[in-house]
């Protein structure tokens, strides 16, 4: 297990990678997401991408309260309706889901079946945090020329 200290030294890291690798988020379509929703053991084209805290250009990043209204916990910010859904993390919400493979349905972390279901087509979805065993992931919109 690491410590906080750690994580956010390695996820510092991977950030400034991410950044000069030009990183962008993965586009889940429906079938994709009809995979995970059947048990897929893991993520579609190789995975989702580590982007780390950062916006890439013509992205922005999906609120997540506005896909999940309702009741939130004062202690952490997760929906009281949807589990391992996080509506304040990073300022625009995040999935908290299990990377593992181990999780199980129930537990805080979302399964990648639990992440299929609540997660809608057409988006980009990249790892904005990253731990030893879970991950929080973002959601992406392109930007459209204003």
């Amino acid at each position: 297990m690491m410590d906080l200290a750690t994580l956010n030294h390695v996820n510092r890291q991977a950030a400034r990678r991410s950044a000069a690798a030009k990183a962008q988020p993965l586009i889940l379509e429906q079938t994709d997401l009809d995979a995970l929703r059947s048990g897929a053991d893991r993520m579609p084209s190789g995975g989702i991408p580590y982007i780390g805290d950062r916006c890439p250009k013509g992205w922005r990043h999906v609120n997540l309260a506005a896909w999940f209204p309702g009741p939130r916990s004062d202690y952490d910010g997760q929906s009281k309706e949807h589990r391992g859904v996080y509506l304040e993390g990073l300022g625009y919400g995040v999935f908290f889901v299990d990377k593992s493979g181990f999780g199980q349905p129930g537990e805080p972390a979302l399964t990648l079946k639990e992440f299929g279901a609540l997660a809608r087509p057409g988006f980009g979805y990249g790892v904005v945090e990253d731990g030893q065993f879970q991950c929080h992931i973002g959601v992406f919109e392109r930007r459209t020329a204003e």
